[in-house]
């Protein structure tokens, strides 16, 4: 006869071993379910998406102008779990506010960047390194207890503080920053989830007909979360269309 401690511990294995072979099967059933859906069509429903990502100032909004898919990449894929990865993307991002809420937003070096590609006047330039807080030099006078040479509350013209074909100064003229940025993300579904993650690398915009990197966290997360979004809206209305429902793990 086997002893009680055998026969429990022969029970407790075979119990995994049903549930292992359990939760495999649904989890077949739960891909299965869901029909296949090209990349092709994903791509298409992904373009010319527009989303605003910021509410407060600056606003910004992410166009998702075109999807450059690989050669040798998988024609089709399972909405219900899938990974995307090394996909190109054009998008255009619109930021809407002053030139200093521009700075707070990407940092010094992209908005730096960003001004000079949309034509930035040279005197708004030589203010935004006094934002950035460097020392005046010449004779150029300096305010007490401050390393800037900009004094707010002494700042009363606009008219020379001119961007592009907009009107406005520094800090009180708001206009609408408009450039294109290419980026290559990785996209993913997990099983069970509504939501779907986007990590995007390598931000690039063109200055002068020169591609410049951009390193700016928030401009990334932008794009990460205007794709994101996006992607888990199709998601869910495939399901919708195609009758599948892929039950939340949560």
């Amino acid at each position: 006869l086997k002893s009680p401690q055998t026969s429990s511990s022969t029970r407790m294995r075979r119990r995994s071993l049903l549930w292992s072979l359990w939760d495999g099967k649904q989890r077949c059933m739960l891909e299965g379910n869901a029909p296949v859906f090209t990349l092709q069509v994903f791509k298409e429903q992904l373009e010319l998406s527009r989303r605003k990502m910021k509410d407060e100032k600056p606003e910004v909004y992410v166009l998702v102008k075109e999807v450059l898919l690989k050669e040798d990449a998988q024609p089709s894929f399972s909405p219900a779990k899938f990974q995307l990865q090394g996909i190109q993307v054009d998008v255009q991002v619109e930021i809407t506010g002053t030139n200093m809420q521009l700075v707070q937003e990407l940092g010094m070096e992209t908005a730096m960047k960003l001004m000079d590609k949309v034509g930035v006047s040279a005197s708004t330039k030589q203010r935004s390194s006094e934002l950035n807080g460097k020392m005046p030099t010449g004779n150029s006078p300096k305010v007490a207890g401050c390393t800037s040479l900009i004094e707010p509350k002494e700042r009363k013209e606009e008219g020379p503080e001119k961007v592009a074909s907009g009107a406005g100064g520094w800090e009180k003229g708001e206009e609408a920053k408009v450039f294109d940025v290419t980026a290559v993300f990785t996209m993913t579904k997990e099983l069970g989830e509504d939501d779907v993650s986007v990590h995007a690398r390598d931000l690039e915009t063109v200055v002068h007909g020169h591609k410049q990197v951009i390193q700016s966290d928030s401009l990334r997360k932008h794009i990460e979360g205007a794709l994101a979004k996006r992607a888990a809206e199709i998601v869910a209305q495939q399901a919708k269309d195609r009758g599948y429902r892929v039950p939340n793990s949560k």
